[in-house]
């Protein structure tokens, strides 16, 4: 099997693009290649076959969307993530049929990385339209199904959904519903959140597992819970 191949396209600094492409090469098992020359972009996506388009940029200008078109126009119908400032208008953005995932500045390498991983391996994925905050909070999961709970560390967290990480050997998969319970112990309090995992990652020697999980509201829980019991 070839390797899989990630193209940067820096509008930024040397140094931010070569600080990304350093990152993308330790944490990740992908051919990793950068340009700086919106020419040189349109000429490597031309010559080999790439399977995700990481675009760097301050901020989105017109010039940036123009090139967006350009290398659609040209034939490359693989994922691109746009890295960049926040946007006046996302939502234009994500729905002028330019099929380009959005993660706003400042981001942090492991949620970079995670998203890296989703678009390499699934052409499209759901845009993710809350903020995500870094955090580092002891959390528990527990399985509706199984009544399994395990402890885990969560990494990050939006009004939608979490990324928690573990060390067990635990049995839920994607899918799966859950009950997240985070201790806020600042407070004295704690918060009890069903969800359902979106996507896994099974632990390897450089990582452990990975879980991303969706928040569901109250009735939603109901009506899906009743379906799988």
């Amino acid at each position: 099997m070839s390797m899989q191949k990630l193209l940067i396209h820096c509008n930024g600094s040397i140094e931010i693009g070569e600080k990304i492409k350093h990152s993308m090469e330790t944490q990740l098992p992908y051919e990793v290649r950068i340009s700086f020359d919106q020419n040189r972009t349109r000429e490597l996506l031309s010559q080999q076959k790439t399977n995700l388009l990481l675009y760097e940029t301050d901020l989105l200008s017109s010039k940036d969307l123009n090139l967006v078109r350009d290398i659609r126009e040209d034939g490359f119908d693989r994922s691109l993530l746009l890295l960049s400032a926040p946007l006046e208008d996302q939502k234009k953005l994500i729905n002028d049929n330019l099929n380009v995932h959005y993660l706003e500045k400042p981001y942090d390498w492991k949620t970079l990385s995670g998203l890296t991983q989703k678009l390499i391996q699934k052409k499209s994925i759901p845009q993710q339209i809350h903020r995500r905050f870094t955090t580092r909070q002891s959390a528990q999961i527990e399985t509706f199904t199984t009544g399994e709970a395990i402890e885990v560390e969560m990494f990050n967290l939006s009004m939608s959904g979490a990324y928690c990480e573990f060390n067990h050997n635990c049995k839920f998969d994607v899918g799966e519903m859950v009950r997240l319970r985070v201790d806020l112990d600042q407070i004295n309090k704690t918060h009890n959140i069903t969800a359902r995992v979106v996507w896994f990652r099974r632990k390897n020697e450089a990582n452990s597992n990975g879980a991303g999980m969706r928040f569901i509201k109250t009735n939603d829980f109901y009506r899906e819970l009743k379906e799988i019991l």
